[in-house]
């Protein structure tokens, strides 16, 4: 309720959050589709969102599967210092998802 809130008054950490707990359906109803703060550049700024949004669409939850972009959210995360998006992007090299395979 609170993170819902607060992204109706414009808090965009919060409002990424509440998209993709909605999207999840943590805490609340859950939705069929990203909700449209996940897919706004409010989520630019928060690593730890980056990361969520690119296991959203790794999973294909609330949008159709992409490698691609979960690999370019990681990234961004990861060029934040981000230990989770660094994590996850280093599973993308090894496996070859959404970046070509690197098995170094």
């Amino acid at each position: 309720r609170w993170f819902r809130l607060a992204a109706e008054q414009g808090d965009a950490r919060r409002s990424v959050i509440w998209a993709i707990a909605t999207t999840l359906g943590r805490a609340c109803r859950r939705t069929t589709r990203l909700q449209p703060a996940t897919t706004s550049s409010q989520h630019a700024r928060y690593a730890g969102a980056q990361c969520s949004l690119g296991r959203c669409f790794a999973e294909g939850r609330g949008r159709p599967q992409d490698d691609d972009e979960a690999a370019r959210l990681y990234r961004q995360a990861a060029d934040q210092g981000d230990t989770g998006g660094q994590r996850l992007l280093a599973n993308c090299y090894l496996e070859g998802k959404g970046v070509p395979r690197d098995d170094n």
